[in-house]
């Protein structure tokens, strides 16, 4: 592996990263293997061999092993003999290292984010296969000071971003990933590598300005800015903790189609930011939409819901229906999708967990029973007819639908049930949202997200 060519700084102690990976080690409420994502740069290459250092017999923490993962995204002709490399490495240090690669038509746009949700799926399958406790990734304090730079340009006005990258992030719903080097400099990581002898590479990626977090690092982002990381994270658990007591107090979901906010909740939204997040994270739930929406959006929806008349607006798929008694949130009934995807995950919003018979969803063929069950709940009739409209079916091998009574309640533990899912937090969920994210899956009667390996407050 070749060294790159840059300023060499000296730091007063060349194991310093060692002794940050002893201490994270020792924060373990949960042992068993970890695994490295290891993409052969500098950030990566330092935190395995930190890891590795402080590991037994010279670290002395028993219990814990690691598995070292390149992810070859098939980007560059490069890639394949850079992972190559990792493998030698891990060879001479004697951990065990696989390379999964990225396969498949890559997308003419957000080429980076596909990317990186393809490096954490496949990151995922090794930790399952594995039975990891924990992911790894060596993200360090200048990629924590551009992702709050990115987040708080796209993002005026809201502190929610503020908050940066999350030491713990929970992917799928069962695998965290962890980032214990995020207070480590760069250059720290690299003055560790050469005290150690061992080189890296470097992404020409790295210098493509057509990528946003590339041109925000050519700007030399004041590290400065994350000097209130702290507090930022802070703030964002407890608006986290604020608006899972409003959604507790004042909202209801009906049959896992229409959630009900109470108008206390409702008048809130104009001055409280927690009440404001319970509501518009709601609504990317109910729309099957990973975010809430944009700054833009929300204050046009905001100006609406504030008017307190009745009345309809549709916004990211999911219809904010106000009445008298209350705000309602739906699908919208346009641009259902005829079937799941190829991960089993239907409109964002349900999935079949496991189809022994072949089983299948597409959009209810006939609305009516669904529209009955909510008006029996409780909800407004017109609320429910439109709401029903965007309900999926489960349809056998065959093409048959399966009935109403085995989809809601499976006589037998074959018979196939739908599952709904939480868009926003299913896939990472930010450890600052855990009680947020419990509250919402209560709503839906899913089980609570599994709580982080690590001890201490700031990672749950």
């Amino acid at each position: 592996m070749a060294s790159a060519g840059v300023t060499r700084a000296v730091f007063p102690n060349a194991d310093a990263p060692v002794r940050l990976a002893g201490d994270w080690f020792g924060r373990f409420e949960r042992k068993g293997p970890v695994v490295v994502a290891v993409s052969g740069g500098s950030d990566s290459t330092a935190a395995l061999v930190a890891l590795h250092r402080a590991l037994p017999p010279a670290g002395g923490r028993p219990g814990f092993s690691l598995l070292a993962c390149t992810v070859d995204h098939g980007l560059r002709a490069e890639s394949a003999e850079e992972a190559a490399a990792v493998g030698r490495l891990c060879r001479t240090l004697g951990i065990v290292h696989v390379i999964r690669r990225w396969d498949g038509a890559k997308p003419a746009s957000g080429l980076q984010a596909a990317a990186r949700e393809a490096r954490y799926r496949l990151l995922a399958d090794v930790a399952k296969s594995a039975g990891a406790v924990a992911i790894v990734t060596g993200h360090t304090r200048e990629d924590q000071a551009e992702t709050i730079a990115m987040r708080a340009a796209r993002m005026p006005g809201q502190a929610v971003g503020l908050a940066g990258m999350a030491e713990a992030v929970l992917l799928h719903r069962r695998f965290w990933l962890l980032r214990p080097f995020l207070a480590c400099r760069r250059e720290e990581l690299r003055f560790f590598l050469r005290h150690e002898g061992i080189g890296w590479f470097d992404d020409p990626a790295n210098r493509n300005i057509g990528y946003e977090r590339v041109r925000w690092r050519a700007r030399a982002v004041d590290e400065g800015i994350v000097a209130g990381t702290a507090t930022q994270q802070a703030l964002r658990r407890g608006m986290a903790a604020e608006a899972a007591e409003r959604i507790a107090r004042h909202v209801r979901v009906h049959e896992n189609l229409v959630a009900e906010v109470a108008p206390p909740l409702v008048a809130e939204m104009a001055a409280g930011p927690a009440a404001r997040r319970a509501v518009f994270t709601l609504s990317a739930v109910l729309g099957g939409r990973r975010h809430p929406p944009s700054s833009d959006t929300m204050t046009r929806l905001l100006a609406v819901l504030s008017s307190g008349e009745p009345g309809r607006v549709t916004a990211g798929r999911t219809v904010f229906d106000r009445r008298r008694d209350a705000l309602y949130l739906y699908r919208e009934a346009r641009d259902l999708p005829g079937q799941p995807d190829g991960e089993g995950l239907w409109d964002g919003r349900f999935r079949l967990p496991a189809s022994p018979g072949g089983e299948s969803l597409r959009p209810a063929c006939d609305p009516a029973p669904f529209a009955g069950r909510l008006v029996a709940s409780g909800v407004p009739q017109g609320v429910a007819r439109r709401a029903a409209v965007a309900a999926p079916e489960v349809v056998c091998a065959s093409g048959e639908a399966v009935s109403l009574l085995r989809q809601l309640a499976p006589a037998t533990p074959s018979a196939a049930m739908i599952e709904p899912v939480i868009a926003p937090y299913d896939t990472f969920l930010p450890c600052f949202d855990l009680t947020m994210a419990d509250e919402i899956a209560r709503l839906f009667r899913l089980p609570p997200y599994p709580r982080s390996p690590l001890g201490g407050e700031n990672v749950l």
